[in-house]
């Protein structure tokens, strides 16, 4: 009779070599800097789900990897890797775009954050903003240079950049509004015309387009636009903050605080992080010019903002 064979004894797990694990660390961090992305691209398209229409995947991600870029504090990375992009599709309006997103972000920066201690701290520090600017002019230059809208998307990006060239342009202007800021934010009332006109189902032509009436001082017509988005998507929290600003400069501050009482509540929901931190901004800005009479109301929305 054959004697059974002696049971080999459990082999303990063979440590992992250092390579191993640092490609597997390596691919920890990309899944991680994946998932940040997915979430920036959620919290952009929902501000402006028909911006990216038709364009490529791999392309569309690698706009997103500068947004984010931007979104967690990485400014002059967003714009390096914008102006990369730029150099690569010279020809694709949304690159520029995405460029002069990236830079006007930076600009942002520069200017609430420095505090120069000396004069020649200063004088370098506006010099610095001088130079962002003037990327920004070209960014939003070549940006409508490349533009031939058609499809509806090409007409939201149309209005787009000159909604923001009529913004960029008050900003370093020294003396108000100009007549050339004025036709801008005209133009982009049209071309978001135009994009009604081809889709009127889609919400982000109207809010975009109540922000350039809003520009030009047409307080009634924006309001009537923020309405119609906010009907079409009641999902989305973007247009109720546009509403609440409208509601606010018509004198009405508690009505507004309930509205953006309502925007907190949906991006908490849908996770959108940016919109939740501006309606927090608005609610506490509101918070302080609403009548003592209407305590009660600031109280119990205050409740339902820290739910």
């Amino acid at each position: 009779m054959a004697m059974p064979a002696p049971r080999e004894e459990a082999k303990a797990p063979a440590k992992r070599p250092p390579m191993l694990r640092k490609i597997l660390m390596g691919t920890a961090a990309t899944v991680a800097f994946g998932l940040g992305a997915a979430k920036a691209a959620r919290a952009e398209l929902i501000r402006s789900p028909s911006l990216y229409e038709g364009v490529p995947k791999a392309v569309a991600q690698q706009y997103f990897r500068v947004q984010q870029s931007a979104a967690t504090g990485f400014h002059q990375k967003a714009v390096d890797l914008a102006e990369k992009l730029a150099a690569k599709r010279p020809r694709d309006p949304l690159a520029h775009y995405t460029r002069f997103q990236a830079l006007d972000e930076l600009r942002l920066r520069l200017i609430t954050e420095q505090v120069p201690a000396t004069s020649g701290e200063r004088a370098a520090a506006n010099a610095r903003i001088d130079d962002v600017n003037a990327e920004i002019s070209k960014a939003l230059a070549e940006t409508l240079k490349n533009l031939r809208p058609v499809t509806y998307a090409q007409h939201v990006l149309h209005g787009k950049t000159l909604y923001g060239a009529a913004n960029h342009q008050l900003l370093i202007m020294e003396k108000g509004r100009g007549p050339s800021t004025e036709e801008s934010y005209a133009a982009a009332v049209k071309a978001f015309d135009r994009a009604i006109q081809i889709n009127p189902d889609k919400a982000d032509a109207y809010y975009l387009r109540g922000l350039a009436k809003w520009g030009l001082g047409n307080r009634f017509g924006a309001h009537a636009d923020f309405n119609t988005a906010a009907r079409i998507e009641p999902d989305n929290p973007y247009p109720l903050l546009l509403k609440a600003r409208a509601i606010r400069a018509e004198g009405n501050p508690s009505q507004a605080l309930s509205v953006v009482s309502e925007a907190i509540t949906l991006a908490r929901k849908h996770r959108n992080k940016p919109v939740e931190k501006e309606a927090r901004r608005l609610l506490a800005e509101f918070y302080a010019q609403v009548p003592i009479h209407d305590l009660n109301l600031l109280q119990s929305l205050r409740a339902r903002s820290e739910m």
